[in-house]
């Protein structure tokens, strides 16, 4: 007998997600406290932003696709992963060479290109696409092969999954060459064949986990822009009070 799915409950990070949809971020009293996320069914849920959060279902995914309904949209899908992965490889190989081809294509000058941080930021960019591209074909396969629950509304997350990971795996670049991230330590400023090999690692786990990485940039951005609330008049009237009983 099929076990039925409660979708009021209020699901705890680390749990296994019953149902694909959109999970909102809610409190214990199940108030939408943060943003929507997107959860694949049989995949756990991702850490939230404080404790005591948890994960609500406010849209199920249809699971009335076939695999003949979207066989031509999943074809060229996997088509243009295969491209864009063709491209990554060129790119990584043109980055490592010092050629920057797209770069002299656009114009920068020859004094730029010798900066050796252009190698890192290269490196980089085509880790965070490499990274992503293995999550969304993972991902694809799963609905469309496994699941046969694959929602063409998705179309254009897959589309532009990769070049998301690339921009999410400069930011986090950024963050760590200055030293507000600290993964154990920094990359530091010195830009040798080590740290660029480091930086495109960082970007394939940064495209991989884009999930994560999002809701840790939220973590960290509430923690460095905190709001502090004003002392309002009632507030101050009970700490006078307060400090004279104590004396008294």
């Amino acid at each position: 007998m099929k076990k039925e799915i409660n979708m009021e409950r209020i699901f705890k990070p680390g749990e296994t997600c019953p149902c694909s949809g959109q999970y909102a971020i809610v409190d214990a009293e199940g108030k939408a406290i943060g943003p929507e996320r997107t959860v694949v069914r049989e995949e756990r849920f991702p850490p939230t932003p404080q404790r005591g959060q948890g994960y609500l279902l406010v849209d199920p995914t249809r699971h009335d696709a076939t695999a003949t309904n979207y066989s031509v949209q999943v074809h060229a899908l996997v088509a243009y992963y295969m491209v864009v992965l063709l491209f990554s490889f060129w790119f990584l190989f043109d980055t490592w060479s010092s050629n920057f081809t797209l770069m002299r294509l656009m114009g920068v000058s020859g004094e730029a290109l010798e900066d050796p941080l252009l190698r890192s930021i290269g490196f980089t960019i085509v880790g965070g696409i490499m990274g992503s591209l293995l999550y969304q074909i993972r991902v694809l396969f799963h609905h469309y092969a496994r699941q046969k629950n694959y929602d063409p509304r998705w179309l254009g997350k897959y589309i532009t999954g990769p070049w998301e990971g690339a921009g999410m795996a400069m930011v986090v670049l950024a963050l760590i060459r200055g030293g507000v991230a600290v993964f154990g330590g920094s990359m530091g400023t010195d830009v040798t064949g080590a740290s660029n090999f480091a930086a495109f690692g960082t970007g394939a786990l940064v495209g991989f986990g884009m999930r994560d990485v999002v809701g840790w940039l939220e973590s960290l951005v509430k923690t460095m822009f905190t709001i502090q609330k004003p002392e309002t008049k009632k507030d101050s009237a009970e700490d006078s009070e307060s400090d004279t009983q104590t004396q008294s």
